[in-house]
C-alpha cells in the first residue's frame, strides 16, 4: 500500500511539473504574440498622448519591449486626470488604449499649488501642460488646502457648482467669460470677467449667477469695460461705457 502511494505521489509530481512547464511555454508564446510596438491613445482632451505616455514611463521603443497591456493600464490609471482605462489589441503589435478623463469643474488657487476640482468633488493637482486653461479660478477659499485625491463638499464649493450649472442653463457663454471668483469673507464675493469687467456681490452667490447670466445675455453682451455692482441694499447697478442701468432687487430681467 505504501509503495502504491509513493508511486502515485511521484506520478502526480511529474504531471504537476509537466503542466507547469507547459503553461510557462504557452505564456511565453502569448507574450511573444502580444509584444507591443505601437500604442494608440483615444480620449486625450486635457493632455497630449505624449504627456500621458511620459507619465507612464513609456516614451520609446525600448520601454515598450519591457511591458504588456496590463502594465500599461496599471500605470495610466494612476494619472490624476484619468478616470478609467480600457486596453485592447487591434492588431498583433498595436495596443489601443481608450481613456476617460475626469471632468474638471473649476480651479482652486491655494497658497502654493493650483488645484482642480472634478464633478465628483475630488481635489486633484492641476498640471501646467493642460491644454484647456479656460476654467474659472476660485481664490481665497480655505478648501484649496484640501489634500489631493480627497473630496470636499463644503457649502461654498457646492454653491459654486450650482452657480456654474445655473449659468450654463441660462447663458452658457457667460460661464466662459468668468475669469476669477474671489472670496473675502463669508458674505463678500467678487467675480472678475475676462475682458476686465468686474462683478461685485455681497449677498447670495446663487443669485449672482442668475443675474450675471441674464444681464450678460440681454444687456451688455457686446459692450466692454462694464461694472456690475451689487453693494447697495439689494439694488443692482450695471455700468457700461455708455450708460448706467439700475435693476431693483426682485425685478425680472
Amino acid at each position: 500500500m505504501k509503495v502504491q502511494t509513493k508511486i502515485f505521489g511521484v506520478l502526480f509530481f511529474f504531471l504537476l511539473v509537466l503542466g507547469t512547464f507547459y503553461l510557462l511555454m504557452i505564456s511565453k508564446e502569448v507574450v511573444k504574440e502580444n509584444k507591443i510596438k505601437v500604442i494608440q491613445i483615444i480620449g486625450c482632451d486635457l493632455l497630449s498622448k505624449e504627456s500621458y505616455l511620459k507619465f507612464a514611463k513609456i516614451s520609446n521603443e525600448e520601454e515598450l519591449g519591457k511591458i504588456n497591456s496590463i502594465i500599461v493600464k496599471d500605470r495610466l490609471i494612476k494619472h490624476p486626470y484619468i478616470k478609467s482605462v480600457e486596453v485592447t489589441f487591434v492588431d498583433k503589435n498595436i495596443l489601443n488604449v481608450k481613456i476617460k478623463e475626469k471632468n474638471i469643474k473649476f480651479l482652486l488657487s491655494g497658497d502654493t499649488l493650483l488645484k482642480a476640482i472634478t464633478d465628483n468633488f475630488e481635489i486633484i493637482p492641476f498640471l501646467k501642460e493642460t491644454k484647456n486653461n479656460n476654467w474659472i479660478v476660485v481664490n481665497n477659499l480655505q478648501e484649496a488646502n484640501t489634500k489631493p485625491f480627497n473630496t470636499n463638499k463644503s457649502e461654498r464649493i457646492v454653491n459654486i457648482f450650482k452657480m456654474i450649472d445655473i449659468m450654463k442653463n441660462i447663458e452658457p457663454e457667460a460661464v466662459t467669460q468668468i475669469k476669477n471668483i474671489n472670496f473675502y469673507d463669508k458674505n463678500i464675493v467678487d467675480v472678475q470677467i475676462r475682458n476686465n469687467d468686474l462683478v461685485f456681490y455681497e449677498q447670495d452667490i446663487l443669485k449672482v449667477s442668475y443675474l450675471i447670466s441674464k444681464i450678460y445675455s440681454s444687456k451688455i453682451k457686446a459692450k466692454s469695460n462694464s461694472l456690475f455692482d451689487f453693494k447697495f441694499n439689494g439694488n443692482i447697478y450695471v455700468k457700461t461705457n455708455t450708460d448706467t442701468v439700475k435693476y431693483t432687487k426682485g425685478i425680472k430681467i
